[in-house]
């Protein structure tokens, strides 16, 4: 293997390892700039809001660590075409490129259950859609082990949604969409029980 070729090849696994930390740190702008942004979308399993947020920086992190993967497939071909033509020691060249490259992957994974708790599906969000004509909310549910707690959205024209307020229930009761609300012109009380026999009110104020 030229010398040329084995230097582009080192340095592959360190520009995919910068290029995490740069992704890191444009992903606490994109954090700060997409704040607040949600949208209301169908899907085949019912109603979803998704944070803009989410949906940038995760899809931005799975085209990293697609493309971190298939570099390292690819240097890997490589590598064993060079050691069965040429009889080439290319073990250091190989260890290197998985152990750079499966940093970057974990550091990548690490940062998508940090940032988007929901990302291996461990709260396993629910969302229910309620209307008077006037406004629309969205009660998206949401739990895990001893905790449930409830998030309120109102959607506007376009699909565009902002949060209007949130809530908690016990032992992570969720309530599957039965509320009771009761609407104003300018805000909804939307009674739900609270996991321990109780009943509770939050008000909402529209915008």
């Amino acid at each position: 293997m030229s010398k040329k070729k084995l230097k582009l090849l080192r340095l592959i696994p360190l520009i995919e390892l910068g290029l995490v930390f740069v992704f890191a740190g444009v992903s606490c702008l994109l954090v700060k700039w997409l704040a607040g942004k949600y949208t209301r979308t169908e899907s085949n399993n019912g109603i979803r809001i998704d944070a803009l947020r989410d949906t940038v920086v995760m899809g931005i992190a799975k085209a990293l660590i697609f493309i971190i993967v298939l570099s390292c497939i690819v240097i890997t071909v490589v590598c064993i075409i060079e050691r069965v033509r040429r009889e080439a020691d290319v073990g250091r060249l190989y260890a290197r490129t998985w152990i750079i490259s499966g940093i970057s992957v974990l550091i990548l994974l690490f940062g998508c259950i940090t940032f988007n708790g929901d990302w291996l599906g461990g709260t396993d969000p629910k969302c229910f859609e309620y209307t008077d004509g006037q406004h629309t909310m969205v009660i998206k549910e949401e739990s895990w082990l001893l905790g449930g707690w409830g998030t309120v959205y109102q959607v506007e024209d376009g699909g565009k949604a902002v949060v209007l307020k949130g809530f908690t229930t016990d032992d992570g009761y969720r309530n599957e969409g039965r509320y009771d609300i009761r609407w104003s012109d300018d805000s909804a009380d939307i009674t739900f029980n609270d996991g321990q026999g109780g009943k509770e009110t939050v008000t909402v104020e529209f915008k």
